[in-house]
């Protein structure tokens, strides 16, 4: 899990791509939010995607900081959140897979909630936000020297 929480960009990204790609053919379908069920599919795959690109981020920076507690978890959440899309994705004509989309968005924004949470009560930042600044400000390293 650790290799693909460094990759958390990519999934976002596709995510996002997934979810304009499917607003966009909706919108060439005559609405934006078409009822069509490969499109419903792909947005509900392109919103899980990006939440779960989010909680990646959040393993990555708890794992870098030294503080993987929960990251087994979120990893799990979003994983099963990303098959059950998936699973919907492959059968999006029948009905009752509406339950595997609407399950996988869940799953990957709870993840996304319970990493946010973790991360307001007990933050986890690999350096201090202010170590280093474009413009040049002060090194925290030379002030300990």
């Amino acid at each position: 899990m650790d290799a693909w929480s460094k990759r958390f960009g990519l999934v976002f990204f596709l995510g996002f791509l997934l979810f304009i790609a499917a607003l966009g053919y909706g919108r060439l379908n005559g609405s934006m939010f078409s009822p069509n069920p490969l499109l419903v599919a792909m947005r509900f795959m392109g919103i899980d995607l990006m939440a779960s690109g989010l909680a990646l981020w959040i393993t990555s920076l708890r794992a870098e900081a030294g503080k993987p507690g929960l990251n087994t978890l979120i990893g799990l959440m979003v994983v099963g959140g990303l098959i059950l899309s998936f699973v919907h994705i492959l059968l999006p004509s029948t009905s009752w897979t509406q339950f595997f989309g609407w399950s996988g968005a869940a799953l990957t924004v709870m993840a996304l909630m319970i990493g946010v949470l973790a991360m307001i009560v007990s933050p986890a930042y690999a350096k201090p936000l202010t170590t280093r600044w474009p413009e040049g400000g002060e090194n925290m390293d030379s002030q300990h020297s």
